[in-house]
């Protein structure tokens, strides 16, 4: 090999090297699921992917994916039907302070007839809170689903 042709394979490989750790470390920062294979597996809902669509209306997530957000969701014509099993509203007083809480970065729309499921994810302490909250409005057919990460 000549000397012209080795010249360009350090900065080549060097340039490759950098592109798949930076896709490495995106990849690993954004996670591999979806938002609607995450919505229907922690509400442990029974439908297609397709079947659901998700609207993002407010996100702040960032780094490692603590942040809060927002999403409209509209599950078809089965809503009623998956959610049947959830709490019926008004929301117990702890999810209100929560969202109360929250209330500078997003709000819920008033619903006065519907349902909610409040899920813990992962081990929670007075410094972390990892938690997603899905409302139903029956009257519309629409849900609200909150992730909040801290």
């Amino acid at each position: 090999m000549n000397l012209t042709k080795k010249k360009w394979l350090l900065p080549v490989g060097a340039v490759l090297v950098i592109l798949l750790l930076a896709i490495a470390v995106v990849t690993t920062m954004t996670g591999t699921g979806s938002e609607k294979s995450e919505f229907l597996s922690t509400f442990q809902l029974d439908a297609a992917e397709n079947t659901v669509q998700l609207q993002e209306v407010y996100n702040d997530r960032g780094w490692f994916g603590d942040g809060d957000a927002l999403y409209q969701v509209t599950l078809g014509e089965d809503g009623a039907t998956m959610t049947a099993n959830w709490n019926d509203l008004p929301l117990s007083e702890d999810v209100e302070a929560l969202l109360e809480w929250e209330s500078d970065c997003f709000t819920l729309p008033d619903i006065t007839e519907g349902k909610w499921m409040f899920v813990s994810r992962g081990e929670d302490s007075e410094y972390s809170t990892n938690v997603s909250l899905c409302v139903f409005d029956k009257e519309t057919e629409t849900a609200y689903y909150v992730t909040i990460d801290t």
